[in-house]
């Protein structure tokens, strides 16, 4: 991995953070750390955790995370953008009802995630709590990010109330500019 490559992995999963404590996705230790997995009224049992790990037989079987009827979208940025800081996020759902976690997992409902240099997950795997993938727990479809001037890949991902992935995303490829 190049030194341009860690570093802005680094910004970006510091943008996450910071991000995600806002939406109470995190809490921090003693030390002022992330705790990933934990919204403010959970408490961690595991600080690198992912987000409620199922098995597979655990999972709904009306639920269909392989072949889903729904579709997401990046409205902003468009692919192949140059943007500034910050990075104005706005996507959007059809067929596919965006609601603020919590609900028992049911076929076409859910939750969206921006995953920053990251690779969409694998349907019917949890999206993790961890540095690059910022979870929109609460049913954002909007958000503002703060992001070092660079290259990124953006992934916006759908997951069931439990963040088990949807295999419903979109990719855009971004360039941040200095203003």
């Amino acid at each position: 991995m190049n030194s341009r490559t860690t570093r802005r992995r680094l910004l970006a999963s510091s943008a996450a953070v910071g991000l995600a404590a806002v939406a109470g996705c995190t809490d921090a230790d003693e030390g002022g750390d992330p705790i990933w997995g934990t919204g403010p009224d959970e408490e961690a049992e595991d600080a690198g955790a992912g987000a409620d790990e199922e098995d597979e037989d655990d999972l709904p079987e009306d639920v269909d995370y392989e072949d889903p009827d729904g579709e997401v979208a990046f409205v902003e940025p468009e692919d192949g953008e140059e943007v500034t800081s910050p990075v104005e996020i706005e996507l959007e759902a059809e067929d596919f009802e965006v609601r603020p976690e919590g609900d028992a997992p049911q076929q076409g409902a859910g939750h969206l995630h921006l995953l920053i240099d990251e690779a969409p997950v694998e349907p019917r795997e949890p999206i993790p709590f961890e540095e690059g993938y910022i979870h929109y727990g609460d049913g954002e479809l909007e958000d503002e990010l703060e992001l070092e001037p660079g290259e990124y890949d953006l992934v916006c991902q759908a997951s069931d109330d439990a963040h088990v992935a949807y295999d419903m995303t979109d990719e855009s490829s971004i360039t941040v500019v200095e203003e």
